[in-house]
């Protein structure tokens, strides 16, 4: 008899059996944890992307009761779902701006569809966001892409004079008055209004006769490099203020900051320039001047540096080439103005130098007169004007005559127009 032939004991198991006990149970364990998860992906994908939730008018509730959590809970869950949903995302960008995360809020407002009726408005609120939040590149993407966008047959764009505003404020911070000058013209295209357009005639001027004083913006352009690191043109505009302000540390850094975004940049290597050049730097201006960029031909001040190197070499006819050179890119520039005629008397060209002289002479008389002419203006419209004061016609026709001695053409143009009107 084997030992297979004895019963075995009530409630005893073999060992050959018991494993197939525990695969049953493990198996019954998965099936279970396979229900209970797909049970918990079902209540999860209800919850998420079925349940039904607060509409706009409900979330507006809760914003007026300050329940700022709950409203942007349902805005995301709602995104989540349909993340075209403008409506909605304007919404979610106006809670963040109440909580004061003004970078958060443009974020969501560039997430907008480009083909949503609302992208215009959200472009006009985004450069806003982004300029709270001191990222000046980023707003002025923002803004341009307002300016450039098309409404349609039958829209307006109700921000337009105020984006103009907001740009033209920026460039001027960030010394880019040419820039700045193309928004004034092209507002002053687009309105009709003689009112609104004297208010951008005497802001034409200004770009060209005002100067801020360096160290009045420093503060704002290290506020908006230190949020936007790679933000060129502040970084630019750091270095260029730094220098004049009398940190030419602050200056270098900034440079160092602007070669690591784009060394090849043409921006960058006429600021660069524009920097040594203003130190009078030996060894690196030389060496720029040996092998100057392409970019730099644009810059009034590299054809003076050339005309004051050639002065002091008493290369006559070289530093009058020069100077005449910076006087095509800046006509107003008293400087050259003198020393071509100085550099036309050594060469012995009378007539070229009694003309430069008498160009010289004419342009230090309408810098001297350009504050008391401009003041005369502002009393003119002045209500009651002072005792004296000119017409506003008058005091028009003074100021288109300095900007044609200046060669401003085009500000000229339009003080000629406010002075026949």
């Amino acid at each position: 008899m084997t030992s297979s032939d004895f019963p075995t004991k009530p409630g005893h198991h073999s060992s050959s059996t018991s494993p197939h006990r525990w695969k049953r149970l493990v198996r019954r364990l998965a099936l279970l944890l396979i229900v209970i998860a797909s049970g918990a992906a079902g209540a999860w994908y209800w919850w998420e992307f079925r349940r039904p939730l607060p509409g706009l008018r409900e979330i507006n509730h809760l914003i007026a009761r300050n329940r700022l959590d709950e409203a942007e809970s349902i805005c995301r869950t709602s995104l989540r779902r349909d993340p075209a949903d403008a409506r909605t995302r304007v919404l979610l960008a106006r809670i963040l701006a109440a909580r004061g995360d003004t970078t958060g809020a443009a974020e969501q407002l560039h997430a907008v569809p480009d083909d949503s009726p609302r992208k215009l408005d959200a472009l006009f609120h985004e450069g806003l966001s982004w300029f709270l939040s001191d990222h000046a590149r980023k707003a002025e993407s923002a803004w341009l892409a307002y300016l450039a966008h098309d409404p349609g047959p039958e829209g307006q764009k109700a921000f337009e004079e105020r984006v103009e505003t907001s740009l033209i404020n920026l460039y001027c911070v960030e010394d880019r008055w040419d820039e700045a000058r193309e928004i004034v013209w092209r507002a002053y295209d687009r309105i009709s209004d003689p009112v609104g357009k004297r208010a951008l005639a005497f802001m034409a001027l200004r770009t060209h006769h005002d100067r801020f004083p360096p160290a009045s913006t420093l503060e704002t352009l290290r506020k908006y490099a230190a949020a936007d690191p790679r933000d060129l043109h502040a970084r630019l505009a750091l270095a260029r203020m730094a220098q004049a302000a009398g940190f030419p540390v602050e200056a270098d850094a900034a440079l160092a900051a602007c070669r690591e975004l784009a060394s090849n940049d043409p921006r960058y290597l006429q600021t660069r320039f524009m920097v040594l050049a203003a130190r009078k730097n030996g060894p690196e201006l030389e060496a720029m001047l040996a092998d100057p960029p392409k970019c730099l031909e644009s810059l009034p001040i590299y054809w003076r540096t050339l005309g004051d190197r050639a002065f002091r070499q008493e290369h006559w006819a070289d530093s009058s080439r020069a100077y005449r050179r910076a006087l095509t890119l800046d006509p107003a520039d008293m400087e050259s103005t003198y020393r071509v005629a100085l550099s036309e008397g050594r060469l012995g060209h009378q007539a070229d130098a009694q003309a430069f002289q008498q160009r010289h002479r004419d342009l230090q008389r309408a810098y001297m007169a350009f504050t008391p002419v401009l003041n005369s203006y502002l009393d003119a419209n002045s209500s009651p004007p002072p005792e004296g004061s000119p017409t506003v016609p008058e005091a028009a026709r003074r100021l288109a005559e300095l900007c044609h001695v200046m060669r401003w053409d085009r500000t000229a143009a339009a003080w000629r127009r406010i002075a026949d009107q």
